[in-house]
């Protein structure tokens, strides 16, 4: 999942409908507040919500990112370690 979520990420027009997916605006957004907790970056969110960004509203997130978020999710000893050896290359 997160080899599939690199491969996503570099890709351009790849956004989910999350708004279909996660029809509840609080719903889509305690997933991306959790999101960016996970991806070590809350005060980028904090920013979104504070300015009520378009991001704030959550009706679309990119594959690579949903993915790698979800392969953290399941796995993340093992998304970690894909996450350090991508970098370190």
């Amino acid at each position: 999942m997160r080899r599939v979520a690199d491969y996503f990420d570099g890709r351009s027009c790849d956004d989910l409908e999350f708004a279909k997916l996660v029809p509840e605006l609080a719903d889509r957004q305690a997933i991306m507040k959790r999101f960016h907790e996970c991806n070590g970056d809350p005060e980028v969110w904090a920013e979104d919500l504070a300015a009520d960004s378009t991001f704030a509203q959550c009706r679309y997130w990119k594959y690579g990112a949903a993915l790698a978020y979800f392969a953290h999710q399941l796995a993340p000893d093992i998304e970690r370690k894909l996450r350090k050896a991508g970098a370190d290359q």
